[in-house]
């Protein structure tokens, strides 16, 4: 798992003149936090977990009570589905790429973020930040990996994942933490 704080989501928020903050696994709202604290304009989320995602809620509700956000419950590519029709953009996308088997809630064995990703570049996200996690998982040498719970992913998922963003997006690999891809848009780079 990552951490929002690696990234600088406020600066990339001012410099793309993102809208809204969209990310695949809630965990304990951090992320949503951020984004609310950066200043996005909407601030959505999709977690697998029912309970996970009623917790983040009332936290995020209790710590920032003024907020405005949405989490949709379930598996990220249907929650992505429902969800997108609340993104106006442009908008960055926080992808966690771990199975969605983590904290034992199964809901598939296969690795979300190739079929994410093909979902954002079919709807045309060429102005959109994206910053995936967990890239450890797919082979990416990492500075300190944390933990290695999940079975490797696919590499060549990853191969197909930066040539669909090298696109439009100037995209490159962060060592830290479990590893990150990193996606920013080649229009204003």
């Amino acid at each position: 798992m990552g951490s929002i704080s690696d990234h600088p989501i406020g600066e990339w928020r001012r410099r793309y003149r993102l809208r809204d903050f969209v990310e695949t696994g809630t965990f304990r709202g951090d992320g949503m936090i951020a984004a609310i604290d950066a200043g996005f304009d909407r601030v959505l989320s999709i977690e697998a977990d029912l309970r996970m995602a009623a917790a983040a809620r009332a936290r995020i509700a209790t710590e920032r009570p003024s907020a405005t956000f949405k989490i949709a419950v379930g598996p990220s590519p249907h929650g992505l589905r429902r969800i997108l029709p609340d993104v106006v953009g442009p908008a960055m996308w926080w992808l966690d790429a771990h199975l969605p088997t983590t904290f034992g809630h199964s809901i598939g064995a296969t690795y979300p973020l190739l079929a994410e990703v093909k979902s954002l570049v079919a709807m045309g996200v060429s102005n959109d930040v994206i910053v995936a996690d967990d890239m450890i998982l797919y082979g990416v040498r990492v500075q300190s990996p944390l933990r290695r719970p999940d079975p490797p992913a696919p590499e060549s998922d990853l191969d197909q994942i930066m040539a669909m963003l090298a696109m439009t997006h100037e995209v490159s690999i962060d060592p830290r933490q479990e590893g990150y891809l990193v996606a920013l848009p080649r229009c204003l780079t």
